[in-house]
């Protein structure tokens, strides 16, 4: 299977959730504040963040330097972040959900997924 395929289902999800959160970054902090005091509630996203990553990463896992890059690299960093909550002390699951409610770090993962959205977009829908 080819990289556009698999994002053709990837560039409208980057996009749809980096100006999500460049609008609603107040209630993504708050989103934050509660899985940090609760973070069992993830288990179901955190699955699904896994299993998704394998998904791509099972259809597109080529690493070469072109655009079709953002395709691999997101596969593993959806996979990455499954495992890491998986398998890291609760601890350091907490500390990372308490710099999520960073709102500079929200607008910049915002921007970068608005960024990577608008380019497997353009490859994908416009060249």
């Amino acid at each position: 299977m080819n990289a556009q395929a698999v994002a053709f289902v990837l560039a409208p999800m980057y996009l749809v959730l980096g100006l999500s959160v460049l609008l609603y970054a107040k209630q993504y902090q708050k989103l934050f504040a509660k899985w940090a005091d609760g973070h069992f509630d993830l288990f179901t996203l955190m699955f699904s963040m896994m299993v998704g990553g394998l998904v791509v990463i099972s259809l597109y896992n080529v690493w070469e330097w072109n655009v079709w890059l953002l395709v691999t690299l997101s596969g593993w960093g959806m996979f990455l972040k499954g495992l890491f909550y998986f398998l890291c002390p609760e601890k350091c699951i907490k500390n990372a959900l308490k710099m999520g409610q960073n709102v500079n770090l929200l607008y910049f993962g915002g921007v970068v997924g608005l960024v990577v959205g608008l380019v497997l977009g353009y490859y994908t829908f416009l060249v």
